[in-house]
């Protein structure tokens, strides 16, 4: 990779209101490989490599939109759990 694509450093530049504007295209490889413990930032490391061959706008808007669904089903997941510790008589632990 020799640089950035138009839609990964459109992303870094609005990620974390801007944390990662100076990713550059090397910074990239080292995230998406197997990197060192201060690329803490999973979700970000996790957009770069999605973005990373994406050849069109409208592609890069279906990735990030796949991403975000499972996200939410994610949330809803840990949702339900909480309604259901919440229950009378649940045998769940609250949370």
């Amino acid at each position: 990779m020799a640089k950035l694509n138009r839609y990964q450093q459109a992303v870094a530049n609005a990620y974390a209101d801007g944390e990662y504007s100076y990713i550059t295209a090397k910074t990239v490889e080292r995230l998406i490989r197997p990197v060192p413990a201060e690329w803490v930032d999973t979700l970000f490391r996790f957009l770069m490599a999605e973005l990373d061959d994406v050849e069109n706008l409208d592609e890069a808007h279906q990735r990030v939109a796949a991403a975000i669904a499972d996200l939410q089903d994610a949330a809803r997941a840990l949702d339900e759990l909480e309604t259901e510790a919440l229950k009378p008589n649940s045998q769940h632990l609250p949370i």
